[in-house]
């Protein structure tokens, strides 16, 4: 357990994080949605960064386990972006999709490890979308000890633009349950130099679960680096599958 937690935290300082993640979370768990079962995502989520303040409000996240250890999901959501001396921009931002597949399993020794890449469309409206698609390629990795919950991982982003060919994303994050229903976590995350830009940052999250198929998510973080950045994000889940629903 020492050598998968310092394999974490060595991941953690030399990679970051994208914005498909584990819900409340940036960091992102190796877990793919139950076969046959929904995981979906609705609410508000905003970054402060640099003088440019980008929300999302409503977006719309939804995993779907395609098959035993596979995942699709899709992200879709209207944003604003609002920068000291230009105009407000609103619409459609760019729609993200991703297939999570899990190739080894969590034992006693191991933890369970998990490949998922994730696609960027560029369908974004002028102002809100990047203008380019992007390919996200992270590994993600989990271990369960006692009731604490370690997971994290990272990959490059692909992003090719004038600044470059894209950077390094990672986290790591650890939850505790508070009760059958209450989950605290904590996470750091870090993405490496792009276009003379680097971020680094540490978060806390909270779940609720109301009864078994609705909760509430929240979560919060800033960087803890130079360069200013704050983020905060809060939504309604529904975890639907074939256990949940009415027998004819």
């Amino acid at each position: 357990m020492r050598l998968i937690a310092g394999l974490l935290a060595l991941c953690a300082a030399a990679f970051p994080l994208h914005v498909l993640a584990g819900p409340p979370y940036d960091t992102d768990d190796p877990a793919p949605t139950d076969y046959r079962n929904y995981e979906i995502y609705s609410g508000a989520a905003t970054h402060q960064d640099v003088g440019v303040a980008t929300s999302e409000l409503p977006f719309l996240e939804i995993n779907y386990g395609l098959m035993p250890n596979v995942q699709f999901s899709a992200h879709f959501g209207d944003a604003q972006q609002t920068a000291p001396g230009t105009p407000s921009a609103y619409g459609l931002e760019d729609f993200e999709s991703g297939l999570k597949v899990r190739f080894m399993q969590e034992t006693a020794r191991s933890p369970q490890i998990s490949f998922y890449p994730q696609v960027t469309f560029a369908t974004g409206a002028s102002g809100v979308g990047q203008g380019h698609g992007t390919l996200f390629l992270p590994l993600w990795a989990q271990k369960t000890v006692g009731k604490v919950t370690i997971f994290g991982g990272g990959g490059f982003d692909f992003g090719r633009d004038e600044t470059g060919n894209g950077d390094w994303q990672a986290g790591l994050a650890a939850t505790y349950p508070l009760s059958p229903d209450d989950t605290i976590g904590m996470e750091f995350t870090r993405t490496t130099p792009h276009d003379d830009y680097a971020q680094s940052d540490i978060g806390v999250g909270y779940t609720h679960m109301l009864g078994a198929v609705h909760g509430l998510l929240f979560s919060a973080g800033r960087s803890y680096g130079s360069q200013p950045h704050y983020r905060g994000y809060a939504a309604y889940g529904w975890f639907l599958g074939p256990a949940n629903r009415p027998k004819s």
